[in-house]
């Protein structure tokens, strides 16, 4: 079970990355700049400056949110292998 953490979290960590990326899903304009990220914005881009930050609690939040969906959809696979067996 511990293993099968490390992999939840790993992947969370890659599809956090990667939805920043997705224009439709993650893809806002606020004033000045363009928030990527889903459900929460993870990096700001900045027209003016040319620049770009990482929001406050943005990536934690998305990591954690991604997390426990995979957590829960794993949880939920294996208890349907057991009902099987």
């Amino acid at each position: 079970m511990k293993n099968s953490k490390v992999w939840i979290f790993i992947l969370s960590i890659i599809v956090t990355v990667a939805v920043c990326f997705i224009p439709v899903i993650g893809n806002a304009r606020v004033d000045d700049y363009q928030a990527y990220g889903f459900p929460f914005n993870a990096i700001h881009v900045y027209d003016i400056a040319g620049g770009f930050t990482l929001a406050s609690l943005g990536p934690f939040l998305n990591i954690a949110f991604f997390y426990f969906v995979f957590r829960f959809i794993y949880k939920r696979v294996m208890k349907s292998k057991e009902a099987k067996v």
